[in-house]
């Protein structure tokens, strides 16, 4: 995730969230116990992975 992460200058907290907001059979309630991680969680929803990269995901945690 750390290598995806670098592609899009985003942490591999915010990929894995990106990745588990887009799903439809999960439920997500992030946790944020201060601005700057109420920050980090908003930030997960503004760009899209692409295709290359939500296979490479999925190869890791098929469902």
């Amino acid at each position: 995730m750390d290598t995806i992460g670098s592609k899009y200058d985003k942490t591999a907290y915010q990929v894995a969230m990106n990745w588990i907001l887009r799903q439809e059979s999960i439920v997500t309630i992030p946790k944020a116990v201060n601005k700057k991680h109420i920050d980090d969680n908003l930030k997960t929803l503004d760009w899209e992975l692409d295709k290359e990269d939500l296979d490479q995901i999925e190869n890791y945690f098929p469902q």
